[in-house]
């Protein structure tokens, strides 16, 4: 194992040179979260992906990538057997010992941290533009224009809370994007807004009295749905809750796949 990790450094900084070179746009990119992968996909830079964190499942195609580790521990090792000229890295979830070894291998990385809508653009305009050198993108703007006329269609107040996980009790918090993205369209979180941390565990009694209009289910599998509803059933039986799942697929990652789906399913509630 030792001879394979001195292999692979002395490789990188004998290629780490050649590999940066200044204004052109990479060719082999890793990404280290399935939000980053996803959004390459999306913004149109596919190509120049060799390898992605595990989870990354969306699109299609990603899933047939190779693999360096979760996104909550990267792989070290195996991001430095890819030699990439780029690493995409989510700040939210990277640990910091992981920034520091990259910084002291001199590993070209960018960082990035989506927590609303703004942002989203925000970071896919930096990524097009400093990052693949794309001036004008043809997709987001597109995205922008139909995101902003959309949601003036959906300004009906209503209140919600969307449960990330059941056990233990976990909200998704007004700092995630996932609630910003809700509240373009009228939705009001219940959560304080002075709880910054993105995805704050509850306790039951709290949960019991603070019944929303709409409970959002981030879920992949129907038993969190069933369980959900039984909970609802169990608390708040003389309250009109309505319990919406929403398929993490979609809605567990800050792409715009979110932004086109929510729409859909607000549209189809009464």
């Amino acid at each position: 194992m030792h001879f394979f990790s001195t292999f692979f450094l002395g490789l990188w900084l004998l290629l780490a040179p050649v590999l940066m070179a200044q204004n052109k746009a990479p060719t082999r990119v890793i990404t280290t979260s399935p939000t980053m992968t996803e959004l390459v996909f999306q913004l149109g830079f596919a190509s120049h992906l060799i390898a992605v964190s595990d989870f990354s499942n969306y699109p299609e195609p990603a899933k047939y990538l190779p693999r360096v580790g979760s996104f909550f521990l990267p792989n070290l090792e195996k991001i430095l057997s890819f030699a990439p000229d780029l690493v995409l890295i989510d700040a939210s979830s990277t640990p910091a010992q992981m920034v520091h070894q990259l910084n002291h291998l001199k590993i070209n990385y960018k960082s990035f941290s989506i927590h609303s809508v703004d942002d989203l653009f925000e970071k896919s305009q930096e990524l097009s533009k400093n990052i693949f050198y794309q001036e004008s993108s043809v997709f987001l703007n597109r995205e922008k224009k139909d995101f902003w006329k959309i949601k003036t269609q959906y300004q009906k107040p209503f209140t919600f809370l969307v449960t990330a996980w059941f056990s233990p009790l976990t909200l998704v918090g007004h700092s995630s994007f996932l609630s910003d993205l809700i509240s373009h369209f009228g939705g009001k979180n219940l959560l304080r807004q002075e709880i910054r941390n993105p995805y704050p565990q509850v306790s039951i009694e709290w949960f019991i009295k603070n019944p929303p209009e709409f409970l959002f289910v981030l879920t992949d599998n129907d038993s969190q749905l069933t369980q959900a509803q039984k909970f609802v059933t169990q608390w708040w039986k003389n309250r009109r809750v309505k319990v919406i799942p929403l398929h993490s697929d979609y809605f567990g990652r800050a792409t715009f796949t979110a932004l086109r789906e929510l729409p859909k399913i607000l549209g189809e509630l009464p």
